[in-house]
C-alpha cells in the first residue's frame, strides 16, 4: 500500500484560461477574466467604470478556507490509489476536473456588483460575468510536473 503511495512524480494542477482560449477578435480569455477579476475603465463600447467582481479571488478563499476539496473529495480516493482501484493519474484528472467546476460555479454565482444600465441595455440581461459564455466555456485545467507550466 505504501508503495504505491509513493509511486507518483510531483504533479501540479494549474486552473484557468490557457493560450489557446481567445475571443473572436484574438483577445486571451484569462485578460477578460482579469479585468473582470480586479476591475478596470474603459472608453469603449462598455464606457467607464467596471468594478471588481472577485469571482476567482472567491473560489480560492473558499478552497483553502473550508478545505472543500480534501475533506470531500480527496481522502477516499487517496484511499483508492493505496488500494491499487484508482492510478495517481486518475485522480489528478479528478481533481482538474472539480475545479474547473468550482470556478465555473463562482463564474455563474457572482451577481455583484450589477451590470450598469448601460450594459443591461447593451447585453440585454444583468449577468455580471457572463455575455457570450466563453468565460465559462473555457476555464480548463493542466496537469504538469511540479515546477513546470
Amino acid at each position: 500500500m505504501k508503495a504505491r503511495l509513493m509511486q507518483t512524480s510531483p504533479r501540479q494542477i494549474d486552473v484557468g484560461w490557457f493560450e489557446e482560449a481567445k475571443y473572436p477578435d484574438g483577445t486571451p480569455v484569462a485578460w477578460i477574466a482579469m479585468l473582470n477579476e480586479y476591475g478596470y475603465m474603459t472608453t469603449g463600447k462598455y464606457q467607464g467604470y467596471h468594478p471588481p467582481r472577485p469571482f476567482f479571488r472567491t473560489f480560492l478563499k473558499e478552497f483553502i478556507t473550508n478545505n472543500i476539496l480534501v475533506s470531500s473529495k480527496i481522502a477516499p480516493k487517496v484511499a483508492a490509489v493505496a488500494e491499487g482501484r484508482l492510478s495517481w493519474a486518475a485522480l489528478h484528472n479528478e481533481i482538474g476536473q472539480q475545479l474547473v467546476e468550482w470556478v465555473r460555479k463562482k463564474i455563474l454565482e457572482t451577481s455583484n456588483p450589477h451590470n450598469t444600465a448601460l450594459t443591461i441595455s447593451l447585453k440585454g440581461f444583468d449577468d455580471p460575468l457572463i455575455e457570450t459564455g466563453r468565460m465559462y466555456d473555457t476555464v480548463r485545467y493542466k496537469l504538469s510536473r511540479k515546477g513546470r507550466s
